[in-house]
């Protein structure tokens, strides 16, 4: 039986959380103190934000195998890896006028008839005849084509010159620049910052990419850390010199990239930032010390994604690195928009041909048979992973490729692990500067 008193504290407890709720949903109030309000009454309810006791679907490990180890406890991580929520309430978007055209046009997207039209063209699209690792790579080359058309990533010049350039941190063992270079888009500049070790040999560079909800500041530690655990500060550590830029144009509100401009430039949601991407290989690729070391491109989340994307379209990247981005695109989730105001920027500015024929494991066929690194979190939840390893598994076993392709599986959340990450990346880049001397 509970006492008089264990009632009180449960009936309080329960009007909090009422009141919290209709105050959250009903007024105007800064979305980093919603997340506050919210986080204190759930510790106070009991409830953990990252519970590590939780135990890994069982499906998973008949497929990836134990997960590594338990990486650090939940006291040690900041932040949270949701977007906000659009501005809009479901009342306001039922509204919107154009709301009947999308909703036809998604009815249809999730329609069995569309379901079965995607699998039958993903099937012809990848099919290869003929044999071997050569007649495979050049097969690949009109897919790569076909990607960057999708995307919308027309073959821009060259260019990732430097605009300005300031020092904010300089150490004993480390300088970090902010810098400013021209992108290969005219008029769209990519910030970014440099952080180059001091006093150690240099063992390669890495790009390393953010997620929606961080910045490269927290990537390379000099704000607090959040999810992507400081990769990028722990990777100059160990002897890379790491440039971590500032991208995302492609979530709910976008002010710098606006949705009117990309229709009239051509571009996408998608093209913009890999553009500005492609435009720090060009920088890094211009620097006579850096050119010839290896070169990874390393992200968390979208941030991982993109990696992969641009990888798969730029050979000049050595070595990928994927982190929290194993997924399989699902029509059903992308544009069933009555569930999700937000997928409004995604179907207006995504050309559906990406989702129909590119799924993360299509982009592995692009990125083979260089290195592949897959880090993710057996807590992550991620869509797709347990369909999508095998695949990708599959495509590297192709002409004994397997040795380019590891899976870092921890149990963990949706975070890097660069603990784990850095031996078997230091692994990938000895090979490579063995093959080239």
């Amino acid at each position: 039986m509970k006492t008089t008193f264990e009632i009180y504290i449960a009936v309080t407890s329960l009007c909090i959380g009422i009141i919290t709720g209709v105050i959250l949903l009903n007024y105007k109030i800064p979305h980093s103190l919603k997340r506050k309000l919210l986080y204190t009454f759930k510790n106070i309810m009991g409830f953990k934000e990252l519970d590590y006791s939780i135990p890994v679907n069982l499906s998973k490990i008949e497929i990836f195998g134990e997960p590594i180890e338990v990486f650090d406890p939940r006291t040690d991580y900041i932040g949270t890896t949701l977007p906000e929520k659009s501005f809009m309430n479901n009342k306001e978007f039922i509204s919107y006028r154009y709301f009947w055209h999308f909703k036809e046009i998604s009815d249809y997207l999730v329609s069995d008839e569309a379901k079965q039209t995607a699998k039958r063209l993903h099937k012809d699209f990848w099919a290869i005849e003929g044999e071997g690792i050569s007649n495979y790579l050049e097969a690949m080359e009109s897919k790569r084509r076909f990607l960057k058309k999708v995307l919308g990533i027309n073959d821009l010049p060259h260019n990732g010159k430097v605009r300005e350039l300031s020092v904010v941190v300089d150490s004993d063992s480390m300088v970090i620049e902010r810098v400013k270079l021209e992108s290969r888009i005219p008029s769209i500049s990519v910030p970014l910052y440099i952080a180059r070790p001091k006093g150690i040999e240099l063992k390669g560079v890495v790009i390393a990419i953010h997620g929606v909800a961080s910045v490269p500041e927290k990537v390379i530690g000099i704000e607090a850390r959040d999810y992507t655990r400081q990769f990028g500060l722990e990777l100059v550590k160990q002897g890379y010199i790491v440039y971590a830029p500032y991208i995302i144009n492609i979530q709910n509100r976008t002010p710098n990239i606006s949705g009117l401009g990309m229709m009239y430039t051509g571009n996408t949601n998608w093209s913009i930032d890999i553009q500005k991407l492609l435009s720090v290989v060009d920088n890094i690729k211009n620097e006579p010390t850096l050119s010839a070391l290896p070169l990874a491109a390393y992200g968390i989340s979208a941030g991982g994604h993109f990696a992969s994307m641009l990888a798969a379209i730029d050979k000049r990247i050595d070595i990928t690195i994927s982190s929290g981005a194993l997924f399989v695109t699902a029509l059903a989730s992308d544009y069933a928009i009555e569930n999700d105001i937000n997928i409004v920027n995604y179907f207006l500015f995504r050309n559906v041909d990406q989702e129909v024929l590119f799924k993360f494991s299509d982009y592995a066929r692009l990125i083979y048979p260089r290195p592949l690194i897959i880090e993710m979190g057996a807590l992550d939840n991620a869509a797709g992973d347990i369909e999508l390893w095998p695949e990708i598994q599959g495509v590297y076993k192709k002409y004994e490729k397997e040795k380019n392709l590891k899976l870092v599986w921890f149990k963990g959340y949706h975070e890097t692990v660069p603990k784990l990450v850095l031996p078997i990346l230091d692994e990938f880049v000895n090979e490579l500067k063995m093959q080239g001397d």
